[in-house]
């Protein structure tokens, strides 16, 4: 899903309780090209680790440069690649996912009047570099998730990369089960937020939808095609 129903953490504030709305978060400089913006691809390709742990090169290296081109206001004057704390994220499917925070002391954090920062990096499978091996129209999910990060119903879109994007995580929360999202006390801020979603316009959906009539033409056409199957032939 690209949009999910939101609940506060207990660990973070045991007291609240209600879907949020979509956090509001420093999105870097407001005059960057890559934001909210799938036409245009940072010229940056991160290595997906092997054996490595994640905070080692060349993952640590691919990624501090990639934040630097695309939202260099997040790493400061003073951030090295070795300043990086890297986490791996469990449970992406098609992606490799990392969370990138900084090491931003209590005092630098106090002074600049905000808690430490906090991106998701979503690496691609090496694979889909093979048409005929991907299943997702990566052209089209970028569109998508950064036509709803502009209009503030998704994950802001910081921007992509070559085999790759940088978004919003967000940071102490978790997606609520299923019998949470029945609960009258949540029921009615998750109707608001899908009314929301659906308002927004999202004009590469056409294209997508052609995209899926062309795959099924051509599957009722391989299938017309196949006649018994025996391999026969007359004589």
């Amino acid at each position: 899903m690209l949009i999910s129903p939101l609940l506060q953490h207990p660990s973070t504030s045991p007291r609240t309780s209600g879907v949020i709305n979509m956090m509001k978060v420093n999105t870097g400089s407001s005059s960057s090209p890559y934001l909210h913006n799938a036409d245009i691809s940072a010229p940056v390709t991160i290595q997906c680790p092997s054996t490595e742990t994640v905070s080692e090169s060349p993952l640590s290296i691919g990624i501090y440069h990639a934040i630097q081109e695309i939202i260099p206001d997040f790493l400061g004057n003073q951030i090295r690649p070795q300043d990086l704390i890297i986490q791996n994220l469990t449970g992406g499917l098609s992606n490799s996912l990392f969370t990138v925070r900084t090491k931003m002391t209590e005092t630098e954090e106090i002074s600049t009047g905000t808690r430490i920062n906090t991106v998701l990096v979503r690496l691609h499978n090496p694979q889909e570099e093979d048409a005929s091996v991907s299943i997702v129209n990566r052209s089209i999910e970028n569109k998508i998730s950064a036509e709803l990060s502009l209009h503030g119903v998704a994950p802001v879109y910081y921007g992509r990369f070559s085999n790759g994007r940088l978004e919003q995580f967000y940071e102490g929360m978790r997606t609520l089960s299923y019998q949470e999202m029945s609960r009258l006390k949540y029921t009615r801020a998750i109707a608001i937020q899908l009314a929301k979603l659906h308002k927004v316009h999202v004009p590469c959906l056409m294209e997508l939808e052609l995209e899926l009539e062309g795959c099924s033409r051509s599957l009722e056409n391989s299938g017309d095609g196949d006649g018994d199957g025996d391999g026969d032939g007359d004589g």
